[in-house]
């Protein structure tokens, strides 16, 4: 039994009320929070399950907002519950750009993706203090999700000593 998981579903039905609703996995990433499609009607939302003794979602919604109102394509934080670790959002769908890239599109996405860059790095977007600086030390720890998640996770990979060198 997945206890969490069903403090989501009555977390959701508080949200959502007298409206019927499926949940499935969408995704996970390099942290211990899960995510889950949340199916009503024709639209489809996604729930982050952030534990607390493990992920702050404060500072997720914080960003997610900022970027939002500055026209970036991220989700929209509908609702959080901070005890619990619990965010809704709408859904960016489940289309990567790798896999829709051809060469009709090809100038078009990355020009998107590039104007998105340029719209964070001039000056439209502030580092907000609530971030730590960027540092050496931060981008080690950064790199060393790569050996952690990715490796160990996604392609079940122990790294050898010389690899961590």
């Amino acid at each position: 039994m997945d206890v969490r998981k069903e403090k989501i579903t009555g977390w959701l039905e508080s949200q959502l009320p007298g409206i019927e609703f499926t949940m499935a996995p969408a995704s996970s990433d390099a942290s211990f929070r899960r995510y889950f499609r949340i199916s009503k009607d024709d639209e489809s939302l996604i729930v982050m399950d952030a534990p607390p003794a493990k992920e702050e979602i404060g500072t997720f919604c914080r960003i997610a907002r900022q970027l939002h109102a500055i026209g970036l394509n991220v989700p929209e934080i509908l609702a959080e519950e901070d005890v619990q670790g619990f965010v809704l959002m709408t859904d960016l769908g489940t289309q990567q750009y790798l896999n829709l890239l051809n060469n009709s599109n090809v100038e078009r996405l990355y020009g998107d993706a590039l104007g998105a860059l340029v719209t964070l790095q001039a000056g439209t977007f502030q580092q907000p203090d609530f971030l730590p600086p960027y540092s050496l030390k931060l981008l080690s720890d950064e790199m060393d999700l790569f050996r952690d998640w990715y490796l160990v996770h996604a392609l079940q990979h122990e790294a050898t000593a010389g690899e961590h060198a």
